[in-house]
């Protein structure tokens, strides 16, 4: 029997093994741990902030491969799911021991939240 070559997706999420004439004979999926609570409170407070202030939500959040890291996705509200493109979006990124913070003290200080009113502005002013 030949060698089986694997390989996986630069986010580590997927996995594909091919036998030695290049057929697909596996995948395998890695699935995400739930959020912490430190993590679910400040995915609370950001969403809560930019629907109060800005009328946008907060729609992803997830930790870069070494967890040092978060990268959030920010969408307007007053957009169809349908209409809604790459350019309805933006992306903040955040010190992991900031999003532990926050959640802790169930406060968005204002290092935060200085670093994202531009951007929510941004994407309020971009989706009119």
């Amino acid at each position: 029997m030949g060698k089986i070559q694997q390989v996986s997706d630069p986010t580590g999420t997927y996995g594909f093994a091919y036998d030695n004439t290049g057929r697909l004979i596996g995948t395998t999926k890695q699935t995400v741990a739930a959020m912490t609570s430190e993590e679910t409170r400040f995915f609370k407070l950001v969403d809560e902030y930019s629907r109060e202030r800005y009328r946008c939500f907060l729609a992803e959040m997830f930790p870069d491969r070494g967890q040092k890291e978060y990268t959030l996705c920010l969408r307007p509200i007053d957009r169809s799911p349908e209409s809604l493109g790459r350019s309805d979006c933006r992306y903040f990124h955040i010190d992991a021991l900031e999003v532990r913070t926050a959640g802790q003290s169930e406060v968005l200080g204002t290092s935060i939240t200085e670093r994202l009113d531009p951007i929510l502005t941004n994407l309020v002013s971009d989706s009119r």
